[in-house]
């Protein structure tokens, strides 16, 4: 059939008019998404990884304002230690330990052990302690075993960690007779408000 000319002059300019073929071109412009996605993440500092530790840490435990127990002195202290610890009085050398309330809201917040450089996690820092307390304490009794308690001396001046203070390197003298020995017993002492607590039994023995 042949076609009226301007209808036949229409299909040969379309059949001949070149067609392209290809995608569209993406738009370059990247979404708010695509853009939100790109962005790296802040990399948390120091203190808020210990300040989320911390949170953690004490979960559950109830908050302390002070330490229980303990003595009211240093010298006190270190003599109901070696009481308890010549008659192997498990119980109260316990009692004369920093508890796990008065770590994670007294000792923690304030040691240099929760600030750069150092930042370490509480919790690893108080098993640490427990371990290392557990593992030699039986050592000390067996050290002490025999002997008299005659005096002690820790590190002079005292660290202080805001309202802590810490007596670190202490020596206990023990006398058998005519022969003394100076002894490492135990780890630091925890002064706080007026009372003494031990932080931690380990011991170079």
């Amino acid at each position: 059939m042949r076609l009226p000319l301007p209808l036949a002059l229409l299909a040969t300019v379309l059949a001949c008019a070149p067609r392209d073929d290809r995608a569209p071109a993406a738009d370059p412009t990247p979404t708010p998404a695509a853009s939100v996605a790109a962005a790296p993440a802040p990399v948390p500092t120091v203190e808020q990884l210990v300040d989320s530790s911390l949170r953690a840490f004490r979960d559950g435990v109830a908050p302390v304002t002070a330490l229980d127990g303990g003595a009211e002195s240093r010298d006190a202290l270190v003599s109901r230690y070696a009481e308890a610890a010549l008659a192997r009085d498990t119980a109260a050398l316990r009692a004369l330990l920093v508890t796990r309330a008065e770590f994670a809201w007294l000792y923690f917040p304030e040691s240099r052990l929760a600030r750069p450089p150092y930042g370490i996690d509480p919790t690893f820092l108080w098993l640490q302690v427990g371990s290392n307390s557990t593992r030699d304490l039986p050592k000390a009794m067996t050290a002490l075993a025999g002997g008299r308690y005659a005096a002690h001396l820790c590190q002079d001046p005292a660290t202080a960690e805001g309202a802590n203070r810490l007596h670190e390197q202490c020596r206990v003298v023990v006398t058998r007779g005519a022969r003394a020995d100076t002894l490492s017993l135990f780890g630091s002492i925890l002064e706080r408000g007026g009372r003494f607590k031990f932080l931690s039994y380990a011991n170079r023995l």
